[in-house]
């Protein structure tokens, strides 16, 4: 399964907390500006890392420089409401309390929308009960833990100002005692029977021992003083003071970290109770459903979408099969077609850059310069095939995309789709061009993972109608691509909702696809699902929604349907739950 990553670029405390706190202020006459941005500020916090992150000119968004921190485990204890961060101290019943205060229907469009969005989001952590944070923990994990991010994240962390490149100093050295917050969580999960499976423990060790290996030559060494001589507003000793501080800081308190996690997680080894999915802890199944609903941006049942899941995969299956009956060789073609030939990974980004410009809307009135960069060799092992580091909301002149050289080097058709889906029309594209519409805050901030990386696969999966190979065997291509997507996505739900096991998967495979890949390492997809519930189906459940919404559109309209018209009603939407784009391109079409 390629798709396992999280964007650099996040709000990393957006946490919300469950509290019993009751703390209720209600502003009567307030405006819906004040309301959200009252929200807004509360979500983002003090967090320096987030605010580096989200802003260029934090001043103008009502931010100063604050006490940097990294992230740390937390677990409240009771349930029912809840707070969100720690800036304004304001209970969710108080917040939904507050909204309620608002007429809907007399709010602007674009106040609805983020009404819903505020909406939507307390009232989901309501449903969050002490016991998930436990098993929604990342802060360790092989791909996904924080331990996994730092890395790039703080390879991309921005200097605006000496106060930046203070605080940046300040986080690398609370690497240490962070890391032992998180092993110390970890035995308290363990404890708790919510222990850290095996395979987990030793890929998260070994990546640890590549991170640190020659730490006098480690990359972030050489970023970071790469960044240092660009700056204008440091003089030469103070670039050479800030070097040092920074050596010093990745060769004791970073590398001390990752020592520390190396050394004691194999002592949790053994521990845990369960190496399999969600559904076999008490309440997992209940949580898989919780995490579902949230990372998809629907309010459906599990039972349902495995329905229909296997309902798309049948027609693409039926759809596959017809091509390789009507057109002899096809398999050989497919082994053999390259979908185009290009000389580096950014002839591909222009290329894509080039081919959308029919079908979807212009950024180029945007002066974005895009780069691809490799992560370190350090990284491989641990880190998705690509990934698009986010650009802050008023920052627009520089954009990057991140290859693993392990994963997409000699796989030019791996390549040609992969970058679509970081850059042209998936996340690079989409990214720049909302930040630049004028909208709340709000719909900035807080992107749906499900719009998110479905929106990145719909461009991925689109274009393949940029390729100059021949249509039928580009077309088998696809579907083969989407058979194994949603397959993946099918098996998180066998995994985690259903209770199966590894052998219960392989008999599920042979029993409804017919005899297993001799090349495919089950065992290794196998431990990737159990180890990030719902992964697959932020990409694979929330892309199949996407084409529903297209055809749907274009069956109703017909040869009315205006392809770029309808793709700039779902760019303007921005990345809020699908279940309100659904509801706005029901809109749409009953306008027409």
């Amino acid at each position: 399964m390629k798709r396992i990553k999280r964007i650099v670029r996040v709000v990393l405390v957006f946490i919300i907390i469950l509290t019993t706190s009751a703390c209720i202020n209600i502003h009567k006459g307030e405006t819906f500006e004040k309301f959200s941005n009252d929200f807004f500020l509360s979500i983002i916090g003090y967090d320096e890392i987030t605010i580096n992150n989200l802003f260029k000119d934090r001043e103008a968004f009502g931010f100063e420089h604050y006490d940097p921190s990294l992230p740390e485990p937390y677990v409240p204890s009771g349930s029912g409401g809840s707070v969100i961060g720690d800036f304004l101290g304001i209970s969710v019943q108080g917040y939904l309390k507050r909204l309620a205060e608002f007429d809907f229907d007399t709010l602007t469009k674009d106040q609805q929308i983020t009404y819903l969005i505020i909406k939507d989001v307390l009232e989901r952590s309501q449903k969050k009960e002490t016991y998930m944070y436990y098993l929604d923990s990342s802060y360790l994990g092989s791909y996904l833990g924080y331990q996994a991010q730092l890395p790039l994240l703080f390879a991309e962390y921005s200097f605006y100002d000496v106060d930046d490149i203070e605080s940046y100093i300040k986080i690398v050295n609370l690497v240490e005692p962070t890391f032992e917050k998180y092993y110390q969580f970890e035995v308290e999960k363990a404890d708790k029977g919510y222990g850290m499976p095996d395979f987990v423990i030793d890929k998260v060790i070994a990546q640890c021992e590549r991170i640190t290996n020659d730490i006098d030559d480690h990359f972030l060494i050489p970023v970071f003083n790469d960044k240092i001589d660009g700056l204008d507003f440091l003089s030469e000793s103070e670039k050479s003071r800030y070097k040092n501080l920074h050596e010093v800081a990745i060769k004791t308190s970073f590398y001390n970290g990752y020592i520390y996690l190396k050394d004691n997680l194999s002592n949790l080894k053994g521990r845990a109770t369960n190496n399999q999915g969600l559904y076999h802890y008490e309440g997992g199944k209940e949580f898989y459903q919780f995490l579902f609903n949230q990372v998809t941006g629907y309010d459906i049942k599990v039972d349902d979408a495995l329905s229909y899941l296997e309902n798309n995969l049948r027609k693409r299956i039926i759809s596959y099969v017809n091509l390789l009956q009507n057109n002899e060789g096809l398999v050989e073609e497919i082994n053999q077609t390259i979908l185009l030939d290009f000389d580096s990974p950014m002839d591909l980004v222009n290329y894509h850059r080039e081919h959308i410009k029919t079908s979807f809307p212009s950024i180029d009135d945007y002066d974005i310069d895009v780069s691809v960069k490799y992560i370190h060799k350090s990284m491989e092992n641990n880190f998705s095939p690509a990934a698009y580091v986010i650009s802050p909301i008023d920052e627009t002149s520089s954009e990057f995309i991140y290859l693993n050289a392990k994963s997409v080097n000699d796989r030019p058709n791996y390549l040609f789709v992969t970058l679509a889906h970081e850059g042209f029309p998936g996340h690079l594209y989409q990214n720049v061009y909302f930040k630049n519409q004028e909208v709340n805050i709000i719909r900035k901030v807080l992107r749906n993972i499900g719009y998110v990386e479905g929106w990145a696969t719909y461009a991925e999966m689109y274009s393949y109608r940029f390729s100059e190979a021949n249509p039928t065997v580009v077309e088998a291509i696809k579907l083969n691509d989407e058979i194994n997507g949603i397959i993946t996505a099918i098996l998180d739900i066998c995994i985690h909702y259903l209770g199966y096991g590894y052998d219960d998967i392989i008999s599920y495979l042979e029993t409804n696809l017919g005899p297993t890949n001799p090349e495919v390492d089950y065992q290794a997809l196998y431990n990737q699902l159990v180890e990030v519930p719902t992964n697959s189906q932020q990409y694979f459940f929330t892309y199949l929604k996407f084409v529903d919404m297209y055809e749907k559109a274009q069956k109703k309209l017909g040869t009315s349907f205006n392809e770029k018209e309808y793709h700039k009603l779902i760019l303007d939407l921005g990345p809020i739950p699908l279940k309100f784009v659904e509801q706005e391109v029901d809109k749409y079409l009953a306008s027409k």
